[in-house]
C-alpha cells in the first residue's frame, strides 16, 4: 500500500517537474518570440527607412527631371503629371522618414532636414524652368539646365544616404546578435527539458497504455452510438474506431444544427448530407431520420397554410370583384374570368352561361380571356354537347391532364400549342348549374386550386342568378309600368269620350228645346 502510494507520488512529482520545465520553456519561447518579433520589426523598419531614402531620388528627383524635360520638348501638359506626383510625395516621404529616424534615435537628423530643404529648393527650381517653358523662354530654360542643379542635389543626397545605410546596418547587426542570443538560451533550456524528460518517459508510458486502451473502448462506444442514435451512413463497420468517431460525432451534431436552424428560418428544402434512399431505412430511429421527418411535417403544414392563405385572400378579392359587378352580368362574367385565369396562372379561360330561349336551353359564351378567338366563332353550346355540355349535365368538375388534340390551343408569339391540362367547373346555385367555367393551362392544376375555383364558382353562380332575377324583376316592373300607362291612357280616352258624349247630349237637348219653342210659337200664331 505504501509502495503504491509512493509510486503514485513519484509520478506526480515527475509530472510536476516536467510541467515546470515546460512552463519555463514556454515562457522562454514567448520571450524569444517577442524578441524575434521586435528584431523583425526593427529590420523591417530599417528596410523601410532605406527604401524611403532611395525613394527621394527615384520617386521625387527623377520624376521631376522626367516631367520637366518631357514638357520642355513637347509642351504637352500631360507630361507634367510626374512633377505633380513628385511634389505630392515629397512632403509625405520626408515626414515618414524623419518620424522613423526619430523613433530609432538617429543622431544625424539635421542632415535629413538639410536634404529636405535642398530637395524643396530643387522643386522650386523645376517650377521656374516650367514657367520659362510656358512663356517660350527657351534661352532661360537652357541657362537653367546648364546649372545642373540635379548633380548638386545628388552630391548633397549621397552622404546622407550613406550615413543612414550605415546606421540601419548597425541596427540590423544588433538585432541579429540579440536574436542569436535568444536562440542559444532557448536551446539550452530545451536540452535541459530533454534530459529531465527521458527518465520520466518510462514512468508515463505505462499510464499512457492504459489511457490508450480506455480511449479505444470509449471511441468504440462512441462510434456505435453515432450509428445507433445520430446517423448511420449505411457503410460496413468492422468495429474499428479512432479519432474519426469523434469527428463524425461533431459533424453529425453540426449537421443537426444546420438542419434545425434552416427549418427554424423557414427553409424546408434543406437536406441531411449523406442521407440517401440506400440508408434511409437504417435511419428510421436516428436523429437524422427524425429531423428529416420533422422537416417534412413542418413543410406540409407550411404548404397547407400557404394554400389556405392563398385561397382565403383570393376568395376575398374575388368576392369584392363580384360585389362590384353584381348589377352588371356581362361585366361580372368578363372580370370573373380574367381574375380566375390570372390568379391560378392559367393561359386561357371561358365562361359559358345558361340561356333560356324560345327554341330551348343552351350554354352561351358570356366571357373569355386570352382564348384563341378562332375557336369561339360559334359561341353557343347545346346541352350535352362536347365537354362543356357534358359538364353541365353531370354537374361535376372535370379535370383532364390529356387534352384531345385539336380541342383547343394556346396561342402566343411563338405559335400555337395544345394545353397540358383542361379544367371544367360547373358553377352552382342551390345545386343548380347556372354556368360552366373552362380553364386551359400548360401546368396541371393542384387540388387546392380546383377547390378554390369551385368555391369561387358558387360566388359567380349566386351573383349571376341574382343579376338574372333582378333583370327579370326589372323587366316585369317595366311591363307593369307600361300596362299602367296604357290603362291611364285608356281612362283618359274614355273620359274624353264621356265628355264629348255629354256635350253631344247637351247640344241635342238644346236643339230639342229650340225645336219645341218653335213649335209652340207656331201653334200660338195659328
Amino acid at each position: 500500500m505504501v509502495f503504491k502510494f509512493r509510486k503514485e507520488k513519484s509520478l506526480d512529482y515527475a509530472l510536476l517537474t516536467v510541467i515546470v520545465l515546460v512552463a519555463v520553456s514556454v515562457t522562454l519561447y514567448f520571450v524569444n518570440r517577442s524578441v524575434i518579433e521586435h528584431n523583425f520589426a526593427l529590420k523591417k523598419q530599417a528596410d523601410q527607412v532605406q527604401e524611403k531614402t532611395r525613394y527621394i531620388i527615384r520617386g521625387v528627383v527623377q520624376r521631376l527631371d522626367v516631367g520637366v524635360r518631357g514638357y520642355a520638348l513637347t509642351k504637352n501638359e500631360t507630361l507634367l503629371k510626374p512633377v505633380a506626383l513628385a511634389k505630392k510625395d515629397f512632403q509625405a516621404t520626408f515626414d515618414t522618414l524623419e518620424t522613423m529616424l526619430a523613433a530609432q534615435n538617429y543622431p544625424q537628423v539635421a542632415e535629413v532636414k538639410a536634404l529636405r530643404r535642398d530637395v524643396q529648393g530643387y522643386i522650386d527650381f523645376c517650377e521656374q524652368m516650367i514657367a520659362a517653358v510656358k512663356i517660350d523662354s527657351m534661352a532661360q530654360f537652357s541657362a537653367m539646365m546648364a546649372q545642373d542643379r540635379g548633380t548638386a542635389l545628388w552630391y548633397a543626397y549621397e552622404p546622407v544616404s550613406k550615413h543612414i545605410a550605415e546606421y540601419e546596418g548597425t541596427l540590423n547587426q544588433q538585432a541579429e546578435q540579440t536574436q542569436r542570443n535568444a536562440h542559444r538560451t532557448n536551446g539550452a533550456v530545451q536540452l535541459l527539458l530533454l534530459g529531465a524528460g527521458i527518465p520520466i518517459l518510462g514512468l508515463v508510458t505505462g499510464r499512457l497504455r492504459k489511457l490508450r486502451k480506455a480511449q479505444k473502448d470509449l471511441l468504440l462506444r462512441l462510434e456505435s452510438n453515432n450509428r445507433q442514435y445520430l446517423f448511420d451512413p449505411g457503410t460496413e463497420w468492422h468495429g474499428a474506431a479512432g479519432l474519426d468517431s469523434v469527428e463524425n460525432s461533431i459533424e453529425n451534431f453540426r449537421k443537426a444544427d444546420v438542419l434545425i436552424s434552416a427549418v427554424a428560418e423557414g427553409n424546408y428544402t434543406v437536406e441531411w448530407p449523406g442521407l440517401s434512399d440506400e440508408n434511409r431505412q437504417a435511419n428510421e430511429n436516428t436523429l437524422a431520420g427524425k429531423l428529416v421527418r420533422m422537416r417534412d411535417k413542418m413543410q406540409a403544414v407550411r404548404r397547407d397554410e400557404e394554400q389556405r392563405i392563398w385561397a382565403t385572400e383570393g376568395l376575398a378579392q374575388f368576392s369584392a370583384l363580384v360585389r362590384a359587378h353584381q348589377q352588371d352580368p356581362a361585366g361580372l362574367a368578363q372580370e370573373a374570368v380574367r381574375f380566375l385565369v390570372k390568379y391560378v396562372a392559367a393561359q386561357q379561360g371561358g365562361l359559358f352561361v345558361l340561356r333560356e330561349e324560345n327554341t330551348g336551353t343552351c350554354l352561351e359564351l358570356a366571357a373569355c380571356y386570352a382564348f384563341n378567338r378562332k375557336k369561339f366563332v360559334q359561341k353557343r353550346v347545346e346541352i350535352g354537347e362536347g365537354l362543356v355540355g357534358q359538364t353541365y349535365l353531370e354537374g361535376e368538375t372535370t379535370l383532364l391532364t390529356e387534352v384531345p388534340q385539336g380541342y383547343t390551343s394556346i396561342t402566343s408569339g411563338l405559335g400555337d400549342a395544345t394545353p397540358g391540362c383542361l379544367l371544367l367547373v360547373p358553377m352552382k346555385q342551390n345545386d343548380t348549374v347556372v354556368a360552366v367555367l373552362e380553364l386551359a393551362s400548360f401546368a396541371t392544376y393542384q387540388p387546392h386550386q380546383v377547390a378554390f375555383i369551385e368555391k369561387a364558382g358558387e360566388f359567380v353562380a349566386s351573383a349571376l342568378t341574382n343579376a338574372q332575377n333582378a333583370a327579370r324583376m326589372q323587366m316585369l316592373l317595366e311591363q307593369s309600368q307600361q300596362q299602367t300607362e296604357m290603362m291611364k291612357a285608356q281612362e283618359e280616352e274614355m273620359r274624353q269620350n264621356l265628355e264629348e258624349l255629354a256635350a253631344t247630349q247637351e247640344e241635342m237637348m238644346r236643339k230639342e228645346r229650340e225645336l219645341e219653342e218653335k213649335l209652340r210659337l207656331a201653334e200660338s200664331e195659328k
